[in-house]
């Protein structure tokens, strides 16, 4: 059946999905205009960011996809919009670290790292994605909170704001509340395809002259269980420094003194930037 008016599935920060109206297996993604940091307590907009995200998040998975990484995207079909097939997404959030930031969280987490500290082949942390804190029975004091491990009888997870190995004790979250269908989620497989993308975004950044700290991701199941990269990536997505060692990415909006058309000025040129990475191929 088609569907002749757009229904709406499911609403975030930044963006809206709604029922792709010829295809019952795809949704249409609507990235809007705004930009949010601290878990969304600030928020502001400014012309086209939407555009911009849409863009650049098109670039990477034609990169991605020219790869062979398996992903949800589908295609482009506006200024602000893309199709992407129908998933269930996992309550994580992925992120690879080339370099360390002087910003990044990492460094809470193990105080021995040091701002520059290079990883070759990228470090993984695994975050458990919360609501308002919340994730099922368990309350904690920030969202997303750090795993320090995963085992098929539940995941350690840690406080956010504590370094691991302190006297903050990890609270196992049950498997029924991460696994509500009583699937296992492939923690290996999951670590090795956020390595695939880390080192392919990675290479192919480098290759335009920027330098890739650090990026995040989500990753879901298709209906026929593949695991796949699905949301979005664009410049909310990682730390991604210019020839100079000039942040182009969030951080500079995190960081509360760069004005806000500044912001959109370097959420441009990254838009605009990203478009050699559909030219790339290995």
């Amino acid at each position: 059946m088609i569907e002749t008016q757009p229904r709406e599935i499911a609403r975030g920060k930044t963006k809206v999905l709604v029922q792709a109206p010829d295809a019952a297996d795809e949704v249409e993604v609507h990235n809007m205009d705004f930009i949010t940091a601290g878990d969304g307590a600030r928020k502001d907009s400014f012309l086209r960011k939407g555009e911009y995200s849409t863009q650049t998040n098109d670039s990477v998975f034609t990169l991605l996809n020219s790869c062979g990484v398996p992903t949800a995207y589908v295609r482009r079909t506006g200024p602000s919009t893309f199709r992407a097939k129908k998933v269930r997404m996992l309550p994580y959030e992925a992120v690879g670290i080339f370099k360390v930031a002087a910003a990044s969280s990492a460094r809470k987490r193990d105080p021995s790292l040091q701002v520059g500290q290079e990883f070759m082949f990228g470090k993984y942390a695994l975050f458990l994605k919360t609501t308002g804190k919340t994730f099922g029975p368990y309350t904690f004091e920030k969202d997303d909170p750090f795993i320090t491990s995963s085992t098929e009888d539940g995941l350690m997870v840690c406080r956010p704001d504590l370094p691991v190995g302190t006297d903050n004790v990890p609270i196992r979250v049950r498997p029924e509340y991460v696994f509500p269908d009583g699937i296992v989620h492939p923690f290996d497989e999951m670590r090795a395809l956020v390595g695939q993308v880390g080192n392919i975004l990675s290479a192919a950044w480098a290759q335009l002259g920027c330098t890739l700290y650090d990026f995040k991701i989500e990753l879901a199941f298709l209906p026929d269980g593949e695991l796949v990269v699905a949301d979005v990536i664009d410049n909310d997505s990682w730390r991604l420094v210019d020839e100079n060692g000039q942040h182009l990415d969030k951080q500079r909006y995190r960081d509360k003194d760069t004005p806000l058309e500044v912001v959109a000025a370097l959420y441009a040129e990254v838009a605009a930037r990203s478009e050699g990475l559909k030219s790339i191929r290995w």
